[in-house]
């Protein structure tokens, strides 16, 4: 079976432009995580507490001219999750918790990666009947996600079904859920259930792409959709879908002249014809693109970085699909 593979959400490094200007070396970092008395603040206020906290740092550090490092900003992100995690086990032994509390808890525990208890508690909250439709949503959301990681599907599809049922909806929670609940389908081996849910991602990151404050992280979220839903098409034998998809996804990337989403579907689509036996037809695809590019793209940068990739393809392309010759042996 081959493994359907999702792109790894990278770290943004939030607030380098802050310090890109800095050349000095600054005083002795030193964050204390200990507070004076926890149980003063409500969950709420303890969880508004540790969002900010990477914030107030990194204006600290702004002040004190403290030059800026990929290695300080992973620093702080680790101690903003510690700092989650310390909140989050003195908040869940409180008595009388009801409510936002749980919401809160729910989103210290998923701060520190302690997913077990943020589903524990987002469920709690939401059986609980008092709290906004967004926080509704967003505690679905994440128990959605948790679950289809433990593969516990019917809770997943469950939670999934709530969601769509209700309002707001926001597309990228949409995209995050379904992505989740079809890359576990994938990994369980049941691709067909896996299907409508790979392309409601699809369909949502495509959505997406039209309003995302990241057009980068919009572009990689949309590719990642396309592949997974091209792959699945594979593995089950759906050339015309599987073809479309990639299709979809070049497509997709025009409006918004992503040279990268362009390149990986045209390269998967002549790959995957060649893999068919329609090694015609690829070849002949690959022609029609190098010419295509000229009128796909408006940037003669991104004409000429196309028109050499794809050159430099063609020689790869030829050989696929092959037969490997027959090794001689040589007797010393």
């Amino acid at each position: 079976m081959r493994k359907i593979l999702f792109s790894i959400l990278l770290t943004s490094l939030l607030f380098a432009s802050v310090f890109a200007q800095s050349g000095r070396r600054g005083d002795p970092i030193v964050v204390k995580l200990e507070t004076d008395s926890l149980s003063q603040y409500s969950v709420a206020l303890l969880f508004s507490m540790v969002t900010n906290y990477a914030t107030e740092q990194f204006t600290e550090f702004e002040k004190k001219k403290t030059p800026y490092t990929a290695k300080l900003h992973l620093q702080v992100l680790a101690q903003q999750k510690q700092l989650a995690a310390k909140y989050a086990n003195h908040a869940q032994t409180r008595e009388g918790l009801s409510g936002d509390d749980y919401y809160y808890l729910g989103r210290l525990h998923w701060m520190a990666t302690n997913a077990t208890d943020a589903s524990i508690a987002f469920e709690k909250f939401l059986a609980d009947e008092n709290g906004t439709p967004q926080k509704f949503q967003t505690a679905r959301s994440v128990v959605v996600v948790i679950a289809a990681t433990t593969k516990d599907f019917e809770k997943a599809e469950r939670y999934l079904k709530s969601y769509s049922e209700n309002e707001p909806k926001k597309v990228s929670e949409i995209a995050k859920m379904e992505k989740d609940v079809a890359f576990n389908y994938v990994e369980a081996g049941e691709f067909e259930k896996a299907v409508p849910h790979a392309n409601a991602a699809f369909a949502a990151t495509q959505e997406n792409l039209i309003g995302a404050e990241s057009r980068a992280g919009a572009l990689n979220q949309l590719l990642d959709a396309g592949i997974t839903v091209f792959e699945i098409y594979r593995e089950l034998g759906e050339q015309t879908k599987a073809e479309a998809a990639l299709k979809t996804l070049s497509d997709r990337s025009l409006p918004v002249q992503s040279h990268g989403v362009y390149y990986r579907a045209i390269d998967e689509l002549i790959k995957y014809q060649i893999e068919t036996n329609r090694k015609p037809e690829a070849l002949a695809l690959h022609r029609q693109m190098l010419a295509k590019i000229r009128t796909d793209f408006q940037s003669k940068s991104q004409q000429d970085y196309l028109s050499s990739k794809f050159q430099k393809r063609e020689s790869q392309y030829k050989i696929l699909g092959e037969t490997a010759p027959d090794l001689v042996s040589v007797e010393s």
